[in-house]
């Protein structure tokens, strides 16, 4: 187990960002009606990220315009192994 020293006060713990992010991108078969930029990125109801851009993806092969959460960046440190 990693052991982690928060900085205080404890709302710049809970916003300061790591240096090095992990980006994402992922796509859905649905509506993301309500997702914006800035939205936070859960697992399991903890923080782990924020959505940095929304948009659609077209696939020629599938003749298919799907949405897509074209960024999103997940905190590194953010997971405890």
């Amino acid at each position: 187990m990693r052991l982690y020293t928060l900085p205080q006060p404890r709302q710049t713990a809970m916003t300061q960002h790591e240096t090095v992010i992990t980006p994402y991108v992922l796509y859905f078969d649905e509506s993301l009606l309500g997702l914006s930029v800035g939205a936070p990125v859960t697992y399991r109801g903890l923080p782990v990220g924020e959505v940095t851009a929304v948009g659609l993806e077209y696939d020629p092969a599938k003749e298919l315009i799907r949405p897509a959460l074209i960024s999103s960046y997940i905190h590194p440190g953010s997971w405890l192994m």
